[in-house]
């Protein structure tokens, strides 16, 4: 909910640990499975698949013009064939892994999205709308990847190495974005794009 309402995932991460430490102390549970507990309310369900916070992932779409040194790689991400929003949704996830930012997967995609016509016809795109959910969510499909700074903050408030509590965080910060991913693609392919 801290990051839903705004509050930066590192201020959550740090301000949540202890309490979350504790709770797991209780009924025993193993530390390795803070981080990914963490990661999960913080910065994997408020941030993917949860449209409408005044999140990072939310407001980078109001400036994505211009272009990155990841413009080859966005254009061929975005060329892969297939309606706009899977595309975009596609691109979004690779430049998310190679960046381990899914705000900075998202930012390069929508770089090289295509413009979009406004309701009254006039060409531009949305800036005063979040992208598609697909693309929201498919950001966090790759985002946790090993060199995240959230999954090395994660794992070092713990003291905890990569080997002990990655594959945690790897699950539910992939596995579950992925799942849900593949949900809105079939609900979008079924009832139209939303």
């Amino acid at each position: 909910m801290l990051t839903y309402g705004g509050v930066s995932l590192f201020v959550v991460a740090f301000a949540v640990d202890p309490v979350a430490a504790a709770l797991f102390r209780q009924p025993d549970l193993p530390k390795r499975l803070v981080p990914a507990a963490i990661a999960l309310g913080s910065f994997i369900i408020p941030v993917s698949p949860v449209p409408g916070p005044p999140a990072i992932s939310n407001a980078i779409p109001m400036a994505f013009f211009g272009a990155t040194a990841f413009a080859a790689i966005r254009d061929l991400a975005l060329g892969i064939g297939g309606s706009v929003p899977i595309s975009l949704a596609f691109a979004a996830s690779v430049l998310a892994g190679m960046t381990g930012s899914g705000s900075g997967g998202m930012t390069i995609a929508l770089q090289g999205a295509p413009p979009r016509r406004s309701s009254d016809g006039a060409s531009g795109r949305r800036l005063s709308r979040p992208p598609a959910p697909r693309t929201m969510v498919a950001t966090g499909v790759l985002a946790t990847p090993p060199h995240d700074g959230a999954v090395i903050t994660s794992l070092a408030i713990r003291r905890l190495k990569h080997g002990d509590a990655y594959a945690d965080i790897a699950m539910t910060g992939m596995v579950g974005p992925l799942v849900a991913l593949m949900v809105l693609i079939s609900l979008g392919s079924l009832f139209g794009s939303f």
